[in-house]
Order: C-alpha cells, then sequence, then structure tokens
C-alpha cells in the first residue's frame, strides 16, 4: 500500500535529515533510522530509494541499504512502479550494488517468475524492468542463464530489449551476429546497437558485412552509415 503524501513527505523530509547528520559510530543515528523504517516499511522503502537515487555512497548510506535490504523491501521497492519511477529504480541500484547490496539472485528470481508467468502486455513491462535493473546492477553472470527464454519470448520488444542487453553485457560477436538475422527488424536494430563501439577483429567483421549492399537489401534495412551515432542509427532504419 502506498502511503499518503503527506506522511511521505514526512518520512523523506526525516530520513533524509539522518542520512545527512548520520555518525557511523554513533548507535543513536542508527536506532533512529531503524524506528524509521519499523514506523511505516512502505513509506521508509519509497523514501529511501528516492534517496538512494540522488546520493554518493557514505556510511549513511551503506546502513541505509543494509535497512532496506534486511527487511525485504530493496528489491520489491526497485520492482515495483508505484514505488519508484523507473530512472529512481535504476539510479539507486546502481549506488545500492555499489554500497554492497547483492542484486543479483532476486533479480533473477523475479525474471525466472515473469517468464513463467502468463504473456500479458503488463508481464511484459515487468520483464522489460527486471532486463533493466540487471543491467543497472552489474548481474553480468545472470544473461546467459536466460537467453534460450528471453529470444524465444513472444513480445517482440521483450526479445529487442533481450538482444540488445544480452549483447552488450556478453559481448559474444558470434551471438550478435545471429541477432542480425532475425526475421524482427527491432531485434536486428538492438544488435546493431549491441555492436557499437565494439573494435574487436570480429566485430569490424560484422560492420564490414552491413556496409555492403547485397547484405543491408537481404536484410531490408538502409545501407549502413557508420558516420551516425547508435540512436541515429537505429531510428533511422526504413523498415519494409
Amino acid at each position: 500500500m502506498v502511503p499518503g503524501t503527506n506522511k511521505l513527505e514526512t518520512c523523506v523530509q526525516e530520513l533524509t535529515r539522518l542520512v545527512e547528520s548520520f555518525a557511523d559510530q554513533h548507535l543513536a543515528n542508527k536506532q533512529a533510522l531503524q524506528e524509521l523504517a519499523d514506523d511505516d516499511p512502505g513509506a521508509f522503502c519509497i523514501a529511501g530509494i528516492r534517496l538512494l537515487a540522488a546520493a554518493k555512497v557514505t556510511p549513511a548510506v551503506r546502513y541505509l541499504v543494509q535497512l532496506l535490504t534486511r527487511g525485504r523491501m530493496l528489491t520489491a521497492g526497485l520492482l515495483d512502479p508505484k514505488t519508484s519511477s523507473l530512472p529512481d529504480a535504476l539510479a539507486a541500484s546502481r549506488i545500492a550494488v555499489e554500497a554492497g547490496a547483492q542484486l543479483q539472485s532476486a533479480l533473477e528470481m523475479a525474471l525466472t517468475q515473469a517468464l513463467q508467468a502468463s504473456t500479458s502486455p503488463r508481464n511484459s513491462v515487468r520483464i522489460l524492468r527486471i532486463l533493466d535493473l540487471m543491467a543497472a546492477a552489474g548481474a553480468q553472470s545472470s544473461w546467459n542463464s536466460f537467453q534460450l527464454e528471453l529470444m524465444a519470448y513472444p513480445d517482440k520488444v521483450v526479445r529487442s530489449k533481450a538482444a540488445l542487453l544480452i549483447g552488450r553485457n556478453v559481448k559474444n560477436i558470434a551471438w550478435i551476429g545471429r541477432r542480425l538475422m532475425d526475421r524482427d527488424p527491432r531485434v536486428q536494430a538492438s544488435a546493431v546497437e549491441a555492436l557499437w563501439g565494439n573494435s574487436d577483429p570480429e566485430a569490424r567483421a560484422c560492420w564490414a558485412w552491413l556496409s555492403n549492399p547485397r547484405t543491408t537489401a537481404s536484410l531490408r534495412m538502409q545501407p549502413w552509415d557508420s558516420t551516425g551515432s547508435p540512436t541515429t542509427v537505429v531510428w533511422r532504419r526504413c523498415w519494409k
């Protein structure tokens, strides 16, 4: 349940005050933060993620992350769009990991459950959020485990996002190359974007292949413009 506006703002102000005045060795500071968490876990979670999104790692932030993790609030709050906006959730997850939080297992479990659930627009939105959080949290070893399920998922937007994030994180040029041959133009565009900035010999071979008009004709995309930015390249495609 989302707390009322007044109560939430009060919690945000009090949490900000406690964090700013925090002394690592001062037991009263830790007790005050614990009491705030116990008083209204929902408000504390929302306020905590909001604060983390704009924070740098300090002893106070480390202790805040410990409280959110100990109460199993952090991952739940990051996954819930009612608790945190996606930009705040991504920023907070990066800081939380830097502060010592272990998010990978919980995010993997959430993704497993979402992939096993019935296909629906709402579930696709949840999967996309989880994928963004996994990327932000640096869950590098997770991608190999979910490649097959993600690339077989019925939703094309999910498949496109997965192609981009897996390609960027796994950096397997052969795998990215296969995505360039995908029937879905969104997946092809994501594969192109995943290659961007990669100067490995195999990646350069892919760029040369993409610059061939015969290749682009067979893939039904415009000829590759090597001077464009990643965003320009992806969104200037004219799919037939």
